[in-house]
């Protein structure tokens, strides 16, 4: 199956809100693999957060959402359209613990942990703005 590629902000927005709606839906793969996610992106209008490979497909869910090895789904194929829109703060910076605060955060609220090492990304516009 070849899964379509988000080819605007739009799209990852899209998949962002549907990502979010795990604070309501606890029955689903995306729940139950929450601490296996390594690359996170933050909408810093919405103040979301979403791991990579689910803003990186197009009309992505969390009923339609399935991270089995050989699906033809790869985090790697969307770095450049994520790329085009947000950038990864470096680690152990003022600016990563902000984050990595408000991630930890969202973790907890949804009785969920993160993984031990997180990349955290965040939308040029932001530091423009910083």
């Amino acid at each position: 199956m070849i899964h379509e590629i988000v080819k605007s902000l739009n799209d990852i927005t899209d998949n962002f809100n549907e990502f979010n709606k795990i604070r309501e839906k606890c029955n689903n793969v995306a729940y139950e693999r929450f601490r296996f996610f390594r690359h996170w992106y933050y909408l810093d209008k919405e103040n979301i957060f979403a791991p990579s490979k689910f803003i990186g497909y197009k009309g992505t869910t969390l009923n339609n959402y399935c991270p089995i090895t050989g699906d033809g789904k790869d985090g790697r194929k969307t770095e450049k359209i994520l790329k085009k829109y947000f950038i990864e703060i470096k680690i152990n910076t003022p600016k990563y613990n902000l984050y990595y605060k408000k991630l930890e955060k969202f973790a907890s609220d949804i009785e969920r942990e993160l993984r031990v090492k997180v990349f955290i990304h965040i939308q040029k516009t932001v530091i423009a703005h910083a």
